[in-house]
């Protein structure tokens, strides 16, 4: 039963107050009067620490419970704060994204489940492109002029973002669910992973004939049938070859793209994704590199597979907020809900690679591609993206590998 704290504390007093004025008074009279005297003082001076220490181990966790009632309503006031300040930006317009992400994938996957959690978000403009959206973001920016409040982009694009000082420092609830090399420098998050294959069209290769390993594609017998993107031109294509790079060695690198690029002649693309997937899709190629999306997207019967390598490249795709954005309340509603598991759920469906690990997703590199034994990621690609791009220029020449 709980205590009555004050007037615990009232007879806490009185109590202490009658032992000290009977010890008082014994004492000046000649000291207590029998060993029962003492020992009743005794009991009574043990019975009122008992009862301090018990009042006081009572008020100690009413403190802390008061403390944490309080953190638990000062959040729940900054959440509201926080959710009102985003439905006054959107009273005055939608978010405008730009992104990597497919256009269907966005406005038909992704966004109606965001509004069904916040239906007063509106509509959201988006623009789907790579090097050349980039570049748009960065001249609005400098100018300006409205541009993009929330950025999907890859890894070697978003750290230029973030180099050219255009990325808004944002902290986020989900932001514990990730590891700390997930989240760069307070601004960067990661949305999605890009998982570079090979894909194979299976009316014309057959499982056992398919590539077991990078290297298989320098095998003399896929002249003229593969169709790759080139890392020199950059983007996403520097940055999945620099993975397999870093996975295989230089030596066997090097014995990769001789064999692909020169030997067997194959069709150079400026990306390393879908165009590739399409054209071998369509017959054009027996093989192409591609993003395991494109794989995990596809219907049932479709004539396309993953080649079951021994390593996969694994890209990086960044949600991130531009710095001067008039509505940086909505924009992080959006990119705290894309990371968090909702929105990871909805990643998934896309086909792709979620970023948050914990996540059960039918997308994921080991239900697609158990067979694959590693996964590459080279943080190059990302610290030192010129540096990156000049090293595979300088690599094709020695080389002998035309433009």
């Amino acid at each position: 039963m709980a205590l009555d704290k004050a007037p615990l504390a009232i007879g806490i007093v009185a109590i202490l107050i009658a032992a000290g004025s009977f010890a008082y008074t014994t004492s000046v009279v000649g000291g207590l009067a029998s060993q029962q005297a003492l020992d009743e003082l005794k009991s009574t001076v043990d019975k009122s620490a008992g009862d301090i220490k018990t009042l006081s181990s009572q008020l100690t966790s009413t403190s802390q419970s008061l403390s944490e009632a309080e953190a638990v309503l000062d959040a729940a006031q900054a959440e509201a704060d926080f959710i009102a300040a985003a439905q006054a930006e959107a009273r005055e317009g939608g978010l405008i994204i730009y992104g990597a992400m497919d256009v269907p994938d966005l406005l038909n996957i992704v966004w109606p489940q965001f509004q069904a959690v916040y239906p007063w978000v509106g509509d959201v403009q988006y623009i789907e492109g790579f090097d050349r959206l980039k570049k748009r973001f960065q001249e609005e920016a400098a100018r300006g002029v409205r541009t993009a409040d929330v950025r999907l982009d890859s890894g070697t694009r978003a750290l230029q973002d973030l180099g050219a000082g255009l990325v808004m420092p944002l902290e986020t609830k989900n932001d514990g669910l990730y590891q700390k090399s997930q989240i760069i420098e307070g601004k960067l998050h990661h949305a999605w992973g890009n998982v570079g294959v090979i894909v194979y069209n299976t009316n014309t290769v057959s499982a056992d004939e398919a590539p077991k390993s990078w290297l298989d594609l320098a095998d003399p017998k896929w002249k003229g049938e593969i169709i790759c993107g080139d890392p020199r031109y950059g983007g996403t294509a520097a940055a999945q070859w620099n993975n397999v790079l870093m996975g295989v060695g230089e030596e066997t690198f090097r014995k990769i793209i001789k064999g692909v690029f020169l030997d067997n002649q194959c069709t150079r693309d400026l990306d390393f994704g879908s165009f590739e997937y399409n054209q071998v899709l369509a017959g054009e190629y027996k093989l192409g590199t591609a993003l395991l999306n494109d794989v995990a997207q596809q219907k049932d019967g479709t004539p396309m597979a993953a080649a079951p390598t021994k390593g996969v490249g694994m890209g990086a795709t960044f949600a991130y907020v531009h710095k001067d954005t008039p509505k940086p309340n909505l924009s992080k509603l959006f990119v705290e809900w894309f990371i968090g598991p909702q929105g990871q759920a909805q990643v998934g469906v896309t086909g792709r690679t979620p970023s948050l690990s914990t996540l059960i997703s039918p997308s994921s590199v080991g239900n697609l591609l158990p067979s694959a034994e590693s996964v590459w990621l080279n943080p190059e690609t990302f610290t030192d993206p010129e540096g990156t791009h000049e090293k595979f220029k300088k690599m094709f020449a020695e080389i002998g590998i035309p433009e």
